[in-house]
C-alpha cells in the first residue's frame, strides 16, 4: 500500500500538475532563473523576512536570568507560560481571518494601512483591550460586532460608501464571525488552550497544518477540469484561447486533466506564523512547507516576467474584474506561485517558506503595489 502523501506534498505535486497542461499561464524558466540568481545573494530583503502578515515580534518573552530563587523562576514560567498561551491564542484568530483580499479594494482602511494590516491592526487592538482571544471570547464575535472590531462602516451614505460596497463588507464580516466560531470549536478539542494544540502537534508544522484542517475555511482545495480552463466558461463574458504567441497555446492539445488542486495556505502559514510570533522553537520541519498560495507572490512573479498571462486574462485582471473562486484562471495562478517558489527553491538552496517571504516583503514596493493584481473573494486568501 502506498503511502498517504503529506499535505505540502499533496499541494507540490497537484499544482506542478496544473502548470504542465495550463492552458491561461504559464512559467518563464529563463526569467525564473534571474530571479533565481538573484535571491542567491544576501540583499536588505533578508533582514525583512520576519514581517508577514504578523508584522510585531511579541516581546514578552525576556531571557531567564541567573540567581532567581525557585520560586521567583517558578513564578517566572508560570508568568511566561500565560503570556505564550495569549500570543499563541492571538496568532490562531490572526490566522482564522487571514483572507479576504478580494474584498481589501473597497473595506475601510487604517490610514497608511493595506487590507490586511488594517484588518490586523484592528484585531491586536481589541485584542489588547479584551484580554486573551479563548474560544468564549470569539464565540462573542457576531457580524455586527465584527464590523465594530475591524471598523467597518456598514451604515450611512457617506461618499465612497455605496450600498455595493456596504454589502460586501457586510459579507466580509459575516465570514469573519463563521471563523472565528469554527476556531472556538477546534480549540475546545484542547480544552480551549492553544498550546495544547501546538503540544498535540508533537513538534511538526505539517502535522499543526493537517490539524487545522477540521475548520471548513482551511480546506484550501478545488476541482481543477482543464477543458474548462480552454473555452473558460468560469470568466464573466468569456475567455478567448491563449493566442498562438502564448506559451500555455501549446498545451492547447494536451490531455485535459480533471483533479482536485491542493493550496491550504492558510492551513500552512499557521506554524510559521507562530514560530515567529512566539519567537520560540515550536517545529522541527518548517522547510517541508510551500510557499504560501495567495495573490501577491503570483503577481509579484508576473511582474518581473517569471509568469506570463494569457493577454485576455491579463486586461482583465487590470481592469479591476474579479475572478471567481475556484475558476480555472484563478487556480492556474495560484497553482503557478506555488510552482514557481517550488523551483526557487532548487534553483536557490533557500527553502520554499523563506522564498516566500523574501517575495513578500519585495511585492509591497511600488513597482508592484501600483499594478492591480488579481482579485477573488475568497476565505482562502
Amino acid at each position: 500500500m502506498n503511502p498517504v502523501p503529506s499535505l505540502p506534498a499533496l499541494v507540490r505535486e497537484s499544482c506542478a500538475k496544473v502548470c504542465e497542461t495550463a492552458a491561461l499561464v504559464a512559467l518563464d524558466p529563463d526569467r525564473l532563473a534571474s530571479i533565481g540568481d538573484r535571491l542567491k545573494l544576501p540583499s536588505k530583503q533578508d533582514d525583512l523576512v520576519e514581517e508577514h502578515f504578523l508584522t510585531q515580534h511579541n516581546k514578552l518573552f525576556e531571557p531567564r536570568a541567573a540567581g532567581r530563587t525557585e520560586f521567583e523562576t517558578r513564578g517566572f514560567e508560570m508568568r511566561e507560560s500565560r503570556m505564550m498561551e495569549r500570543s499563541a491564542l492571538l496568532v490562531f484568530a490572526l490566522d482564522a481571518i487571514n483572507f479576504g483580499s478580494g474584498y481589501h479594494d473597497i473595506i475601510d482602511k487604517l490610514p497608511g494601512l493595506s487590507g490586511a494590516r488594517s484588518m490586523e491592526a484592528n484585531l491586536r487592538d481589541f485584542e489588547a483591550g479584551a484580554g486573551p482571544l479563548t474560544p468564549a471570547v470569539l464565540r462573542t464575535l457576531s457580524a455586527s460586532r465584527c464590523a465594530i472590531v475591524f471598523r467597518q462602516e456598514l451604515h450611512g451614505s457617506r461618499p465612497g460608501n455605496t450600498k455595493a460596497e456596504r454589502k460586501a463588507k457586510a459579507e466580509l464580516m459575516a465570514l469573519f464571525s463563521t471563523a472565528f466560531g469554527a476556531l472556538a470549536t477546534w480549540l475546545d478539542n484542547y480544552e480551549g488552550q492553544a498550546l495544547q494544540a501546538i503540544e498535540a502537534a508533537n513538534g511538526s508544522a505539517v502535522t499543526l497544518a493537517t490539524m487545522l484542517l477540521g475548520m471548513p475555511f482551511y480546506r484550501d482545495r478545488a476541482h481543477y477540469d482543464r477543458a474548462q480552463s480552454v473555452s473558460d466558461r468560469a470568466l464573466p463574458g468569456g475567455l478567448d484561447q491563449p493566442s498562438p504567441q502564448h506559451p500555455a497555446a501549446t498545451n492547447l492539445t494536451s490531455p485535459a486533466p480533471s483533479a482536485t488542486v491542493h493550496f491550504y495556505k492558510r492551513a500552512q502559514i499557521t506554524p510559521a506564523d507562530l514560530q515567529r510570533e512566539l519567537n520560540h522553537p515550536l517545529f522541527d520541519d518548517l522547510d517541508k512547507l510551500t510557499a504560501f498560495a495567495d495573490n501577491l507572490v503570483p503577481h509579484l512573479l508576473r511582474i518581473d516576467g517569471a509568469i506570463i498571462l494569457d493577454q485576455e486574462l491579463e486586461n482583465r485582471i487590470n481592469t479591476g474584474m474579479l475572478l471567481p473562486a475556484g475558476s480555472p484562471a484563478e487556480i492556474e495562478i495560484r497553482a503557478a506561485g506555488i510552482e514557481a517558489v517550488r523551483q526557487l527553491a532548487q534553483l536557490t538552496g533557500r527553502t520554499e517558506m523563506e522564498l516566500d517571504l523574501l517575495l513578500w516583503t519585495q511585492g509591497r514596493q511600488p513597482k508592484y503595489k501600483n499594478v492591480p493584481r488579481h482579485r477573488c473573494r475568497t476565505v482562502f486568501y
